[in-house]
């Protein structure tokens, strides 16, 4: 490499900031422990999936996510969503009326009509979807309970509910993140993002949403803006969801929960931050999930999303993604765009649950057809801090790396079109195709995050800390300033970003708003010029891609 080139490197790789994924210990790692059956008059909670008009929401959202001209388009709200897709006000009276026949009792039902909170015990539960469950013990020595087997709806619940959200409270993986930095001032250069925060665009007035497991730490941020430099007074808001509110008010953020926020004040430092809570371990990964998506359609606060939460896509029961599905469906016609980190375990997303499992799979919700999907670069700069290179983050040894390939069971949007788009020696059946974008990942190019543990004295903060769970909110909050420079500009579209991003690759722009990754792999698929498995259309040019999106926002090109 020219002595001219510095790359940020880690000063010691003890383990790597993965995104967080679900720990499907049941699904096939050694060392669990089964306790005995689960205590049958034990209460538990969880969510069924709400029948919708799918035809008419599919054609729907084509008709709104086509590229053109946003005058006309108009969004719906969670009670139009419902009104429009869902089951009728009968239907539903009729579903919970029969859910307490069977013993149950019917809490929250979302106003857009894609998920119902249910309670009830472990024996009716067991009885009306012809299940057994068992308590377990981790490796970790954490206890927790799961349903054996996939549940099956009963008849006379399957004209209203199309499937049932997981059936257990088993803790979600954290990892280990290693250490040196990106900063703010070098992240903004190498992105060219300064020349917009030199506009006065750094996220004042703007709301982003992050979904999260615990609460995160004011000491961690004050710690960060030391370190940083930075003098704005963050506005970041708890919110604990549904099934999850009991855990989430009790659990302290890890060094992700960190990330995070960091690296979305790295961005758009003035902007409003909503941490929408699930909690870790009172509710299943879907169910938390659908939770905190409803929950943010609903109160429509935010229209940008970042997710840095994901499970390996053939460990997902179809129950269970359709509950996700559904409600980042409602979000998507709301034109709310949500960021969800690719994975880190390169082409081998199960991987992450089975290190014996090296079969070629995805991550989801990232592979949602209704999320934009984040995958991972290693990141090259100049002395000054400028842009180099990128190639897709990969590491062999630690066989980590960003996610991406072709989801097993979502469809291909109609929106994922442009160059290289098209494999169909490696996608015959046509199906959903990850990432979309990606960013920095490598922890080697990683950023600098503050976080103390409870109790731990000496310097909080480090770098090298990566993952696409660190992309996924840089993008998220790339593109809160891509739409308030926007609005800025007398266009307020802050629709779901996807058609935008793919339509601005397809055609020739004044200013690249990609850097088109080419160098690299994710364990199995190489990165190539135009869209491809590792990096998808590439890393944000933040300006370029803010005076393009205006553009497109104007006139669909």
């Amino acid at each position: 490499m020219p002595a001219a080139i510095a790359v940020v490197l880690a000063s010691g790789l003890l383990g790597v900031g993965l995104a967080r994924t679900h720990d499907r210990s049941a699904a096939g790692v050694p060392e669990l422990h089964v306790i005995g059956p689960t205590d049958p008059a034990r209460t538990i909670q969880f969510g069924v999936a709400l029948r919708l008009r799918t035809g008419a929401l599919h054609r729907s959202l084509a008709r709104f996510e086509r590229p053109g001209s946003q005058r006309g388009k108009s969004f719906l709200s969670a009670e139009q969503f419902g009104a429009r897709f869902g089951l009728s006000s009968g239907s539903l009276e009729d579903l919970r009326s029969r859910l307490r026949g069977f013993g149950l009792s019917v809490g929250l039902t979302y106003r857009q009509r894609t998920e119902m909170l249910v309670r009830g015990s472990v024996a009716r539960v067991s009885r009306l979807f012809d299940l057994h469950f068992v308590d377990l013990r981790s490796r970790t020595g954490q206890l927790y309970y799961e349903a054996s087997g996939r549940p099956r709806v009963p008849a006379r619940l399957a004209r209203y509910v199309t499937g049932v959200g997981e059936l257990g409270d088993a803790p979600l993986a954290t990892d280990d993140i290693p250490a040196t930095g990106l900063t703010p001032q070098v992240l903004g250069t190498a992105y060219d993002i300064t020349p917009l925060w030199n506009e006065g665009i750094l996220g004042k007035g703007q709301t982003i949403a992050v979904v999260s497991e615990g609460k995160f730490s004011y000491s961690d941020i004050q710690a960060w803006q030391r370190k940083t430099g930075s003098t704005t007074t963050p506005s970041i808001t708890s919110i604990p969801v549904g099934a999850g509110s009991a855990a989430a008010s009790d659990s302290p953020g890890g060094t992700e929960d960190a990330l995070d926020l960091q690296v979305i004040l790295s961005v758009a430092p003035q902007a409003s931050i909503l941490q929408y809570e699930i909690g870790q371990q009172t509710t299943g990964f879907a169910v938390g999930l659908a939770d905190a998506f409803n929950k943010i359609v609903e109160e429509d606060r935010a229209k940008i999303v970042s997710v840095s939460l994901g499970e390996c896509e053939p460990a997902i029961q179809s129950g269970e993604q359709e509950l996700v599905d559904n409600a980042l469906a409602a979000a998507d016609r709301l034109g709310i765009t949500v960021f969800i980190a690719s994975g880190d375990t390169g082409a081998y997303a199960c991987e992450q649950d089975d290190p014996s499992d090296t079969a070629l799979s995805v991550q989801f919700p990232s592979s949602s057809q209704y999320a934009v999907s984040v995958g991972g670069t290693r990141l090259a700069v100049a002395e000054d801090g400028s842009y180099v290179d990128e190639q897709a983050w990969s590491d062999p040894l630690e066989r980590t790396g960003t996610g991406g390939g072709v989801s097993a069971s979502e469809p291909m949007p109609s929106w994922q079109q442009g160059p290289g788009v098209s494999t169909p020696d490696l996608n015959p059946q046509g199906h959903r195709q990850t990432p979309d974008v990606a960013g920095p990942a490598d922890p080697s190019s990683g950023f600098l995050v503050c976080h103390a543990e409870a109790g731990s004295s000496g310097e909080p903060c480090a770098g090298g800390n990566g993952g696409t769970s660190a992309a996924t909110p840089f993008w998220a909050a790339s593109m809160l300033l891509v739409q308030q420079y926007a609005s800025g500009h007398g266009v307020h579209n802050s629709e779901f970003a996807a058609p935008a991003l793919y339509a601005l690759a397809a055609n020739p722009q004044a200013l690249a708003p990609f850097h088109d990754v080419i160098h690299g792999n994710n364990g199995y698929y190489a990165a190539t010029h135009g869209w491809d498995y590792a990096t998808g259309l590439g890393s944000p040019d933040v300006e370029n891609l803010a005076q393009d999106y205006l553009t497109y926002s104007r006139t669909g090109r």
